[in-house]
């Protein structure tokens, strides 16, 4: 490992230090990052040069940031698809995950190799086993067919929690990315880059509330609200868990009866009811209580600390799509209206009319 790479890593670990939401805080023009999605996975392949184990052929689902093939052989490849933008050594962290998910006896999608030195390829590369079963989005358009399965995510994603680390706000990867052996070092504890669980939430918060109000996605008065509810002092948790930090239906996988995640780069240590908020802001109310039940094992009513990790979380998701120019889904609510939701719930009595 040179000083070089380790001055990249380093650079690396400020930037993440410095987000809440990389989809929505990547520090690029809103016009490139739009253009992402025209970029055609063949000429990420092209640009990167040869590839072992393949020939590669593209995958039909693609990702924001990453370009996804196949080899025929059970192995898929991704590669950074915007190298100009990111150097995205955040794909270690697949590999802490996967180690320590193991460890716990939990079924995971096993790293063969990281690579984000750029000498042997002019991009960030990671390949590792392809994921078992059904993504858990193909049962969107049939709640008889997801909320048992929702059910069975709710148990899975509550054994992840019982992971503990150090340190908060997203993995710590330099010692994994340092070691130079992508898939299997950095051996030690789960480190997240923070020392409190307060200094993550309040990452580019401030630059969020601007977004939103710039686009009207809230009132002056909702903005002011929100800005209120976000910086009260927060629950510091005694022992920060494991959370995915992106449990979307597209990164869950139901093989029988059985649950599996993968793309853990937006990993971190925390509270796990933000977790759960972040899951919750994927679905539809009505889907909520077969997920809660699930997951603590009896009903259970979202409270107030819930409700503030949605209203961060929806937050950033609205500045993630702005940032994007993604259209709202026809026939669906606005996506942004979840930031209304959530201050509905915390001030029932419409104070932020």
């Amino acid at each position: 490992m040179t000083d070089a790479l380790a001055r990249r890593i380093e650079l690396h670990t400020a930037r993440m230090r410095a987000m809440f939401y990389p989809k929505s805080d990547l520090p690029a023009g809103d016009a490139q990052l739009r253009a992402l999605r025209d970029i055609p996975a063949a000429a990420v392949l092209a640009a990167a040069g040869p590839v072992a184990g393949g020939p590669w052929t593209p995958l039909p689902a693609q990702g924001t940031f990453h370009a996804l093939f196949g080899n025929g052989q059970g192995e898929v490849l991704k590669l950074n698809k915007c190298p100009s933008l990111l150097e995205n050594w955040q794909l270690h962290a697949d590999a802490l995950v996967a180690r320590a998910l193991a460890a716990a006896g939990l079924r995971c999608v096993p790293v063969l190799s990281v690579d984000c030195s750029r000498t042997a390829l002019a991009t960030d590369a990671e390949r590792l086993g392809q994921a078992p079963g059904q993504p858990l989005a193909a049962y969107d358009h049939d709640d008889a067919l997801m909320l048992p399965r929702l059910a069975i995510m709710a148990r899975y994603l509550r054994a992840v929690h019982a992971i503990t680390g150090q340190g908060f706000g997203f993995l710590d990867i330099r010692s994994q990315a340092l070691s130079g052996a992508g898939a299997g070092a950095g051996a030690g504890p789960l480190r997240g880059v923070h020392r409190h669980w307060a200094d993550y939430l309040v990452q580019q918060l401030d630059a969020h509330l601007a977004i939103v109000a710039r686009h009207a996605d809230a009132t002056p008065a909702e903005c002011a609200q929100m800005a209120a509810l976000l910086r009260e002092a927060w629950p510091e948790p005694a022992q920060p868990s494991l959370l995915h930090g992106d449990c979307g239906s597209h990164n869950i996988f139901m093989d029988g009866d059985a649950a599996v995640a993968i793309d853990w780069e937006d990993a971190l240590l925390g509270d796990p009811l933000f977790d759960l908020a972040f899951w919750a802001s994927f679905h539809p109310q009505r889907r909520w209580a077969v997920m809660f039940e699930a997951y603590f094992g009896r009903p259970w009513t979202p409270e107030r600390t819930f409700w503030r990790y949605y209203l961060r979380v929806a937050l950033s998701k609205s500045v993630h799509r702005r940032r994007f120019g993604y259209a709202d889904v026809a026939g669906r609510p606005r996506a942004s209206l979840r930031m209304q939701q959530a201050l509905t719930a915390l001030h029932p009595t419409g104070a932020a009319a």
